[in-house]
């Protein structure tokens, strides 16, 4: 009777690790300067985004290649609302976004069903990577 309860519990925690590690935001990234002028960062998909926060500084043209690396449904689309974005991503293929954010702040970036989340952190010109909270329009490339 030990065992088994010893088992379920051992069970039940495991369980709870994977299913948090594919809801909660990785670890996160600051965008890295380019050749070209750009920020650029990359964000991997299978299960969740990877990393899950990218901080970014304002008004630098911004470069995001997202890596999708898998086919399920819910991956097909990723949406910035509070910037008014939103891309097709073909399974298995690298789709890049680009564009200036223009204003400070946290942006949140969905799949289209909402199950995979993660976060744009757009800090000021004038500072570092800070924690602005403000959500506003950027000018988009394209």
């Amino acid at each position: 009777m030990l065992i088994s309860i010893v088992f379920v519990v051992v069970g039940l925690v495991i369980a709870g690790g994977v299913l948090a590690s594919h809801r909660l935001p990785a670890k996160h990234a600051d965008a890295a300067p380019s050749a070209d002028g750009f920020q650029e960062a990359t964000i991997s998909i299978n299960g969740r985004y990877r990393p899950g926060v990218i901080k970014v500084r304002q008004g630098v043209p911004l470069r995001l290649r997202f890596l999708r690396e898998e086919d399920n449904p819910c991956s097909e689309r990723v949406i910035f609302s509070g910037l008014g974005i939103d891309r097709r991503l073909p399974a298995f293929h690298e789709t890049t976004v680009e564009f200036v954010p223009t204003t400070a702040g946290t942006y949140l970036f969905t799949c289209q069903l909402g199950m995979y989340r993660g976060e744009l952190v757009v800090t000021p010109a004038n500072r570092s990577h800070g924690k602005e909270r403000e959500r506003k329009e950027v000018t988009s490339l394209g």
